[in-house]
């Protein structure tokens, strides 16, 4: 073999770095030289099956279940995604995980790149099963079956009351609420036990579940989850306890109780779940109240099933709060060119007050347009309030002001707050520099209000034919693919009431609030349902549980724009969504742009780094079938660069489920927009609405590039992918 590259077109090269793996494991001492009788495909199976065999011969396990599994609670009939993490290398010895579930074997799922295998499955039957797993060879060597010895659990809910408890009574407290849990499961309660403590104790609560011979029920294990975050010095346990119950009450299971010693609020934690003292004495009133609820609950439950496509709207109810607003007026808007026309033309014929919120507000083209019609309305009597982040415009941020707000300011009747500033004096945090608000809104006259994703600057509201593109222009430089919704009707107070709040919070001046005139209030029934989903930062996580909402009760389609890591808790909803039937597509783009062959132009390496990070998500979707898609703008005479197109950053956030539902607003779909920031999105319920929307996007994918994890370029970055997204923490993927 020569010193010379390998064609990146054989096969030879897809297994190197995997041959010199296994050469490094298995035998170290010796050298890299390549036989030339055998090819590298043959050696490195030849290695591998060298590894396992003398794994197995030191009586090692291929895997352990308590690692790799966790317990699953399903409902009956309703689909449930089953999984095992087998690893990454030890994924090299099996293509397929069989999942065996009291003996029977249900069915197979093949191992992604992650090393996981997954399988669709709907239990026919209530109550708790044992799991166990096997592994089908695909290297030629014999790999034994994995038992779970009786461990791990799938637990499968119906219509009996379901009372979750705090493991931490289990194991830090003897037999603290055991009474209460016989109690209950002598009554035909279903008991799952969770577990949001710092370290994982998964086994300890199997083993004393076993020893006190407590009732048989899933472990649902937060764990992980609050280890990413722990580092952080925030306590995000009551937002991660909320999702977890709400997540469950939106599948259908009737959670009723929460036995925990913790101070909850539970008016924001799970309004409808009662919170049990575990020194609380469960007599026959307070067993029959639980009862009595789970029936109530079953009957909205049963009403809302009778017709499938309810599922979405029941999901949101149970997971977002919030309320629908019906006779609304919505159009979504992603040219950023008419974006920019509508709204100055809505600032033009303002006649009492505009209130805009920015996250990012720089001095551009864009915003010098803005001030000057800003400038105009407020000279001819409009008051205008203009709020941005602090952080990210640099406006009251360690004794720095955004030297061109202060110019807008000095109009009479402008005033501009700063959100969450960050003044010299100040002592700030890690909560302080993560937790920023990311909204950005427009109301004109509690008339009209903008939500989207677009910022104050170039790139959100001028398009691609306003720009001369050539190969030398700079990825800054070109215009990025955004949305917003336009709103007219009813709903714009709740938008209005939001921007209110906000000024208020950050100490801005009173101002007398704008009643809707008579006619607006007497809106003709007819439009969208439109329902304002707020996330505000670490007390809640309502926009993730939005996106689960749409995500998990899809039943036909599902459409995501979006050019951000894609959080696990997405992630796996969407292959769960592909396994059930859904034809899931994912519109993405280049976080450094593209020429149409795949080469960048010229930017900052942290776009070029975020990119390998962004892809290396979408990639695992793409292998497990969702179908991704980069963003190519059409054909237009100011690019002249190759085929005369270009594909753009994506910064739109918007999602579509079944031609019905759409959201669209501020949060992306990764880590934090879930957990960290402010964000604001709106979620339509209109067919007309939807269903046109739907038809660009399907062009958006015509002229788009399919993403091809066995293309050329795909494995040309394959290293700086692998590298970056190793070396970029989960945590800090925004």
């Amino acid at each position: 073999m020569t010193d010379s590259l390998p064609d990146p077109d054989s096969k030879d090269s897809a297994i190197v770095s995997m041959f010199n793996s296994l050469v490094e494991l298995v035998s170290p001492e010796k050298k890299k030289v390549i036989d030339e009788d055998a090819s590298l495909l043959d050696q490195s199976l030849s290695l591998a099956k060298e590894f396992f065999e003398r794994q197995a011969a030191g009586g090692i396990s291929l895997i352990t279940s308590s690692d790799c599994a966790d317990d699953v609670v399903a409902l009956k009939n309703k689909s449930v995604c089953l999984k095992l993490n087998l690893g990454r290398l030890q994924a090299l010895a099996g293509s397929k995980v069989h999942f065996i579930i009291d003996g029977t074997d249900v069915g197979s799922g093949s191992t992604q790149d992650s090393g996981e295998a997954l399988m669709d499955y709907m239990a026919a039957d209530a109550g708790c099963f044992h799991m166990d797993f096997s592994i089908e060879s695909k290297i030629g060597i014999q790999v034994s079956d994995v038992r779970s010895n009786e461990d791990v659990l799938l637990h499968v809910l119906d219509r009996k009351p379901v009372v979750c408890v705090d493991a931490r009574l289990i194991t830090e407290q003897s037999a603290a609420c055991d009474q209460q849990l016989f109690t209950m499961a002598e009554k035909g309660f279903d008991i799952l036990y969770v577990d949001f403590g710092k370290k994982d104790r998964t086994d300890d609560i199997r083993q004393i579940r076993k020893e006190r011979s407590l009732p048989l029920g899933a472990i649902v294990p937060l764990t992980a989850r609050i280890r990413q975050f722990e580092t952080f010095d925030v306590d995000f346990q009551q937002t991660f306890l909320s999702l977890t119950v709400n997540r469950l009450r939106a599948k259908g299971a009737p959670v009723v109780g929460f036995i925990t010693e913790s101070e909850l609020d539970q008016q924001n934690v799970f309004p409808n779940v009662r919170i049990i003292s575990p020194n609380e004495t469960m007599d026959a009133e307070s067993l029959q109240q639980l009862e009595t609820n789970t029936r109530n609950f079953l009957l909205e439950r049963d009403l809302f099933r009778k017709d499938s496509k309810n599922d979405i709207e029941w999901r949101l109810d149970q997971l977002v709060k919030g309320r629908w607003i019906p006779n609304n007026k919505c159009h979504v808007e992603l040219d950023n060119k008419r974006a920019r026309t509508s709204l100055f033309k809505a600032i033009d014929e303002a006649n009492i007050r505009v209130d805009l919120q920015f996250y990012i507000f720089k001095e551009s083209r864009f915003t010098h347009e803005l001030g000057m019609h800003l400038a105009k309305a407020a000279n001819r009597g409009v008051q205008v309030r203009l709020m941005v982040d602090a952080l990210y415009s640099r406006e009251n941020f360690l004794g720095s002001w955004n030297s061109f707000l202060r110019q807008i300011k000095k109009v009479n009747r402008i005033h501009i707050l700063a959100a969450d500033p960050l003044p010299l004096s100040s002592e700030w945090d890690t909560l302080s520099l993560r937790q920023r608000d990311h909204r950005k809104i427009a109301i004109i006259d509690n008339t009209i209000a903008f939500v989207g994703g677009r910022n104050a600057a170039d790139e959100y509201y001028y398009s691609w034919s306003e720009v001369p593109i050539s190969d030398w222009t700079t990825s800054d430089y070109i215009p990025w693919l955004d949305a917003h919704v336009e709103l007219r009707g009813a709903a714009v107070q709740t938008v209005q009431t939001l921007f209110n709040d906000t000024w208020k919070r950050n100490r801005g001046a009173d101002f007398p609030p704008i009643q809707r005139d008579r006619d607006q209030a007497k809106e003709k029934s007819i439009g969208s349902r439109v329902r304002l989903v707020v996330h505000d930062g670490i007390s809640d996580a309502n926009g993730l549980a939005a996106y689960e909402a749409l995500i998990g009760g899809a039943k036909k389609t599902l459409f995501l724009v979006n050019d951000f890591p894609v959080i696990d808790d997405i992630a796996e909803l969407l292959i769960h969504a592909v396994k059930r039937g859904v034809s899931v597509t994912f519109i993405t783009g280049s976080v450094q742009a593209r020429r149409a062959d795949g080469s960048f132009f010229k930017g900052g390496i942290h776009r070029e780094l975020f990119e390998y990070v962004t892809k290396s998500r979408l990639g695992m979707l793409s292998q497990a079938g969702v179908k991704v898609v980069e963003f190519q703008t059409k054909v237009l005479e100011n690019i002249a660069t190759v085929e005369g197109k270009v594909r753009p950053y994506v910064h739109a956030k918007l999602v579509t489920a079944d031609g019905r539902y759409a959201s669209i607003g501020s949060a992306n779909l990764d880590i934090s927009a879930s957990y960290w920031e402010r964000e604001a999105n709106i979620v339509i319920e209109d067919p007309s609405v939807v269903s046109a929307l739907d038809l660009q996007l399907c062009d958006f994918v015509k002229d788009g590039v399919v993403l091809d994890t066995n293309s050329l370029e795909w494995r040309r970055e394959a290293p700086q992918r692998e590298v970056v997204s190793k070396l970029w923490p989960d945590t800090f993927l925004n």
